[in-house]
């Protein structure tokens, strides 16, 4: 059974947050490795947390995850937090195997649309202390 990313993004400016819309080719790609960095979900390969779980905050209006989904770990993250997070650390080099490359890929090959697409497009909108990326796994 596979697991699910869900993501919403916000920037607070003072006690409010206000929803950001990120472009569908922006938004997070499906990837293990990722989930195993935002939230210890599928972490076969003993990668380092960005950051630990912790309740959503009220104000964001609620759970990310759709109606109709099993639910499952829940949690939000900073855009600080994510840049200063060590994409390429010794735990990052593990290879995995994937169709197409016989001896497997780095770790952080998994997690380049969100380093690389995802992480700059919420840099547009300030400081990296204000952006929330918050997500749901199931």
């Amino acid at each position: 059974m596979g697991s699910y990313l869900y993501s919403q993004f916000y920037r607070r400016d003072g006690s409010v947050y206000y929803a950001l819309n990120l472009p569908e080719d922006v938004l997070p790609s499906q990837s293990y490795p990722l989930f195993a960095a935002l939230a210890n979900v599928r972490n076969d390969w003993g990668v380092p947390q960005v950051a630990p779980l912790r309740a959503i905050p009220e104000d964001l209006g609620g759970p990310c995850f759709p109606p109709g989904s099993n639910g499952g770990t829940e949690s939000y993250v900073t855009l600080e937090e994510l840049l200063t997070y060590d994409w390429f650390g010794p735990m990052w080099e593990q290879r995995r195997q994937c169709l197409g490359e016989p001896d497997g890929l780095p770790l952080h090959a998994f997690t380049h649309h969100f380093r690389e697409v995802t992480m700059p497009a919420m840099a547009a909108f300030g400081d990296p202390a204000e952006i929330f990326m918050a997500f749901g796994i199931d």
